[in-house]
């Protein structure tokens, strides 16, 4: 008997040795991951002019932004147009089947069999895509401008287009044209079912008919904003991707269900589907009334979005990171599409090099999505931002805290401060935690008061610009101090703050000007008029206003840019001009991006199409990367000079590096 108890007992002493040990070597194990991981980031190479050569694309983040989603016309499929290219998934299991093009494509429209795609490109180009094979069936370039539109006859023998202004009709099975028309300002097109007229949304134009017959457009605007052609019933949208429901004793204007892709409706049977925020409606033709559906998740739901025949399956999104596919008659969601984005904004590495920090934007209805993007693990958690909810009974604005900053502080938190647009109230906040670390409302008389909103470099304090009257201000976070209050002669437009978060440079909004403070000494260290500034207000020639400023990493340059794209060099402490390169066109762009290597005098900056880097030490363009679809609208560095992070044209982030 106590040779059976000890020999259990020894029994047990085994078996919590041998856990102790399997615990160890899965303590081991992980030890052993953040070690490489560690390591990856510690032996990457520091970018350099000598080796920028090199530098390749490492990992991109999401399929660009949705121009259009189209439903096959059997419900089996769905085809999605994207800035990345052109999708098409399973509708029953939400799986992507395959990707028929990688350029930017503005719309998609299915065959009558659901057999074969018809998209238009950004260059002016149609193809045609057999489905079944998955390969392109025909190409031609129609115009050289943007398509804007495409449709196919429901007998599925001809295909037609648009552009800005030229509509053109061609034979489906040669793409042969068979003839332009001249429609001013085209937005969207479809056929009535007997295939003789084209239903044109022309914008502030109205909804008009082209008879195909004799080429007469007819506009109907005012009162006339339904129209009934055969069994075809048509509703008028506007530019503004607003549907007109029906025009009684007043215009009543609602969100359109396809947005700003399909704002022109044709409806084959009963109603018709549309969205008035936060709900989607079912409108009955015969009933001439309105019923609510669902009310769906407006940071699940964008305005572009698809149903099947039967409106039973509603496909929606691209605001927060997915489609969503919704049932309509129960609001359940069946299933997630990942990877479709809007509209990056804000991005910030994290200091270990390991995340980055993003925020997108999207209409003025929605608030700002957060996300933090984990480079080693690939996964994307998505945070909150902050906002206050509307009441029409109360006759309360919507007030939203859109995102105007983003840092890290203290090495692990990654915090957000807000623009002021619709809001009295100034926070700063963890998106994650949800923890507020600073909030204030220093304009309750008057909440437009407000300019920019800026986080330091470090997360430590926080400047804005205060309207009325112009002066700027900087907060200490954590204790809420109020450390400079300085008045700004002209009123300032934009903060910068240095890599060491002890200067801030402040772009002048009358003069294009520049002006550099010290935040602890409170005194002013420079200040220096742009030239040219003349031309922007005498002769209303923005190529000349100041677009953005970017420091050096030992806080003793500022770059500059233009809308013009023209770059300037300057000494921060005493306004001069080092040198500059001015834009070989003359176009105006938005976006135009500069930023400085935190390990080198390297200067990236962005070009029509590609990317540039400038060594200071040599006064010379280095490199240049050439292979963007779009261009690019925002240049940030890691902190330690191995990678930067560029915001695409096509919405879509790249992490770029030496492999």
């Amino acid at each position: 008997m106590i040779h059976q108890i000890r020999k259990a007992e020894a029994k047990k002493i085994m078996n919590k040795r041998a856990r102790n040990w399997l615990l160890i070597l899965v303590l081991l194990a992980s030890l052993m991951v953040l070690i490489g991981n560690y390591l990856s980031v510690k032996t990457r190479e520091v970018i350099t002019a000598e080796n920028f050569g090199e530098v390749t694309e490492l990992q991109r983040l999401g399929l660009g932004s949705i121009l259009e989603l189209d439903i096959s016309p059997d419900d089996s499929m769905l085809a999605v147009a994207s800035t990345t290219g052109i999708q098409v998934y399973e509708l029953k299991t939400f799986t992507m089947l395959f990707q028929l093009s990688d350029s930017w494509s503005e719309r998609v429209d299915w065959s009558p069999d659901s057999q074969r795609l018809a998209s238009v490109h950004y260059d002016g180009t149609l193809k045609l895509w057999d489905v079944p094979k998955r390969k392109l069936e025909a190409s031609k370039q129609v115009v050289n401008d943007r398509l804007k539109a495409v449709a196919w006859s429901p007998d599925g023998k001809m295909i037609v287009i648009a552009s800005g202004e030229l509509l053109t009709t061609l034979n489906a099975g040669t793409l042969d044209i068979i003839k332009n028309y001249d429609v001013p300002r085209i937005e969207e097109i479809v056929w009535t079912t007997d295939n003789h007229y084209i239903a044109l949304n022309t914008g502030y134009w109205g909804l008009s008919f082209l008879n195909l017959e004799n080429g007469e457009v007819n506009i109907l605007n005012g009162e006339n904003v339904q129209s009934i052609i055969g069994d075809d019933i048509f509703v008028n949208g506007n530019n503004t991707g607003a549907l007109v429901v029906m025009y009684r004793k007043e215009s009543r204007e609602l969100i359109s269900g396809d947005g700003f892709s399909k704002r022109l409706f044709r409806v084959d049977g009963q109603g018709f589907l549309y969205s008035s925020w936060p709900s989607l409606i079912k409108y009955t033709l015969a009933k001439g009334e309105s019923e609510t559906l669902l009310d769906y998740d407006k940071e699940i739901f964008s305005m572009e979005m698809d149903w099947t025949t039967d409106m039973s399956i509603i496909v929606s999104g691209g605001v927060s990171g997915n489609l969503t596919i919704v049932d309509t008659s129960s609001g359940e969601i069946l299933g997630n599409i990942p990877d479709y984005y809007c509209c990056f904004e804000h991005l910030a590495w994290s200091p270990k090099n390991n995340q980055l920090g993003i925020s997108t934007r999207t209409n003025w209805l929605t608030v700002h999505n957060i996300f933090i993007w984990d480079l080693f693990s690939n996964e994307v958690n998505a945070g909150k931002s902050k906002y206050y909810e509307w009441s029409l009974l109360d006759k309360e604005y919507l007030k939203i805290h859109y995102v105007s900053s983003m840092a890290w502080q203290f090495g692990e938190d990654l915090l957000l401060s807000n623009r002021m647009d619709f809001s009295d109230t100034l926070f700063v906040w963890n998106p994650f935690s949800g923890k507020v670390l600073f909030e204030g409302s220093p304009a309750k008389e008057n909440y437009n008061l407000f300019g920019e909103v800026i986080l330091s470099t470090d997360g430590k304090y926080l400047a804005y610009f205060s309207r009325s009257p112009s002066k700027l201000i900087v907060i200490e976070i954590r204790t809420g101090e109020t450390i400079l209050t300085q008045e700004i002669k002209n009123c300032g437009e934009k903060l910068f703050w240095s890599p060491d978060s002890k200067l801030i440079a402040i772009s002048k909004c009358n003069y294009n000007g520049v002006e550099i403070w010290d935040v602890d000494g409170g005194a002013q260290i420079s200040s220096w008029e742009l030239e040219n500034m003349g031309k922007i207000y005498l002769d209303m020639n923005w190529r000349y206003e100041l677009d953005t400023l970017a420091w050096s990493s030992d806080s003793a340059y500022l770059a500059s840019r233009n809308r013009g794209g023209d770059l300037r060099v300057w000494n921060a402490s005493t306004g001069n001009e080092i040198y500059s390169i001015e834009a070989k066109n003359n176009i105006v762009h938005f976006s135009n991006a500069a930023a400085w290597s935190p390990a080198a005098l390297l200067l990236a900056y962005n070009l029509p199409g590609g990317l540039a880097l400038w060594d200071m030490e040599t006064n010379t363009q280095v490199a240049l990367i050439d292979n963007f679809d779009g261009g690019i609208q925002s240049i940030v560095w890691s902190a330690d000079g191995t990678q930067f992070a560029t915001i695409g044209d096509d919405h879509t982030i790249r992490i770029w590096g030496i492999p």
